[in-house]
């Protein structure tokens, strides 16, 4: 550049010669601030499209179906697991649920969701402390079996002593997972009675009890903004799911938390409900104030990740309650309100009859579809896996897609389940024709028909 077109363009900047050291100074300061300003801003995993889909949730206490897992309109596994089975001893921990269906991910091409359950699941060490505020109420939820009409004893959910344990807890599991590639988003949790949402026992009994001990709503919404930005921190480059089904006594908490979270930090926040069904949000006739509640959801499409799990199983019909409703109405349901996961029951997923159901679900939701054929993980099951068995030289069948076929009763099925865990034991699972046959021996002659054929099919 010559002197002259030098000069011409400190000219153009009111700039002297004279004065380039300061030009420069204050040029470099400036950009070292916005270097500084792009660090400071934590690093998050938005919701990539390949992680959208559908998410095996696995019932209480079981581990995700060895066969599921690889399933091709699957994209990932939701994981629920117990504070008190993580770390049972204060300061000591055992990963194992946690890696170990990690390790499935990685064998299948999935992804992983965590969500912590506290609260009652809390580790005897928190129960078990004398200076721990207990909160003290008897259950009236009649869909919480084990604890109906039982007295229920929880941390005072409030307070910092109880939740300076748990963000101690969470500051360590974060150091484990935070840089996991696998994992898509963490569920804020901690100030929870059961589920990992902000919902409270509905009756009026037991509302009374809990503002006895202290409780205000003030304190609820405190305490859960809280949450949200303590799991945020601890996870800085994760998506952040925070569930808005709230107590039916403070509605206006959905608003308030939703609100907080996306304005906050934006679409790193998953809004999620935990009670999707046909039964409730397909219901042709409408009620006001659920229709509040979802607009929640029409309103933050675009500004963060929507997903919703499965209030309850199709296959639980059987269980003499039916809180889901058609299967495909209420993943529909799900996909109109702008979901782009959807988390649903393995029992469910495991089912042959609703292969078409989510393989379509799975390309709504904007997932590729596309078969697994790499190694199969470890079965996370681990007492309740099934045996695999060789038939015909080099071809494996699961006999358990069989048998899902036959429509078994009670009764036959505690048989079969008996059948292999003895040749689980005595490794009987070599010699196929043995077990085959002592299957045959628990049917009906329609059934060891269909059983014969089935078998010749595959």
């Amino acid at each position: 550049m010559s002197r002259k077109n030098c000069f011409i363009n400190y000219r153009h900047c009111n700039l002297r010669p004279e004065n380039t050291t300061r030009y420069w100074q204050l040029l470099t300061l400036f950009l070292l601030l916005i270097c500084a300003g792009s660090f400071a801003l934590p690093y998050h995993v938005n919701a990539k499209e390949n992680m959208n889909g559908i998410y095996i949730l696995p019932a209480g206490g079981k581990g995700i179906d060895n066969e599921a897992a690889g399933a091709s309109f699957v994209t990932g596994y939701s994981i629920r697991v117990a504070w008190k089975a993580l770390e049972p001893v204060k300061g000591q921990y055992n990963w194992q649920p946690v890696d170990n269906i990690i390790e499935l991910a990685k064998k299948n091409g999935k992804y992983v969701t965590l969500r912590v359950l506290a609260g009652i699941d809390s580790p005897k060490w928190i129960m078990d402390d004398p200076n721990m505020p207990k909160l003290k109420f008897i259950s009236r939820n009649p869909n919480q079996e084990k604890y109906f009409n039982k007295p229920v004893v929880l941390p005072k959910l409030w307070e910092n002593s109880y939740l300076k344990e748990y963000y101690t807890f969470l500051e360590v599991i974060a150091k484990r997972y935070s840089n996991e590639p696998l994992l898509y988003w963490v569920a804020v949790s901690g100030p929870v009675a059961g589920a990992a949402c902000p919902m409270l026992p509905r009756q009026k009994e037991t509302v009374k009890a809990l503002e006895d001990q202290g409780f205000t709503r003030e304190k609820w919404r405190k305490v859960w903004e809280e949450a949200i930005d303590r799991t945020a921190q601890a996870f800085p480059r994760k998506s952040i799911s925070l569930c808005v089904d709230v107590p039916v006594f403070y509605p206006e908490l959905a608003d308030q938390l939703a609100a907080y979270a996306v304005n906050k930090y934006g679409h790193r926040i998953c809004l999620q409900s935990n009670g999707l069904s046909a039964k409730v949000f397909a219901a042709a006739k409408r009620n006001p104030k659920f229709d509040r509640f979802l607009d929640i959801f029409r309103q933050y499409a675009g500004k963060a990740t929507i997903g919703f799990q499965m209030t309850w199983a199709a296959a639980w019909r059987n269980k003499g309650r039916d809180r889901l409703g058609p299967l495909d109405q209420a993943v529909d349901a799900g996909i109109r309100l702008n979901a782009s996961y959807l988390e649903i029951y393995q029992d469910d997923i495991i089912d042959p009859a609703n292969a078409a159901i989510l393989s379509d679900a799975s390309k709504k939701l904007g997932t590729t579809v596309k078969p697994v054929t790499g190694e199969k993980g470890i079965d996370s099951n681990k007492g309740d896996k099934e045996a695999t068995i060789p038939i015909e030289g080099n071809t494996r069948m699961n006999l358990k897609n069989i048998l899902l076929e036959l429509n078994l009763t009670g009764e036959q099925k505690l048989q079969v389940k008996e059948i292999m865990r003895q040749a689980r034991l005595e490794e009987q699972n070599k010699d196929r024709q043995k077990i085959i046959d002592q299957i045959r021996g628990v049917l009906n002659e329609t059934q060891r028909q269909e059983f014969d054929r089935l078998l010749m099919s595959r």
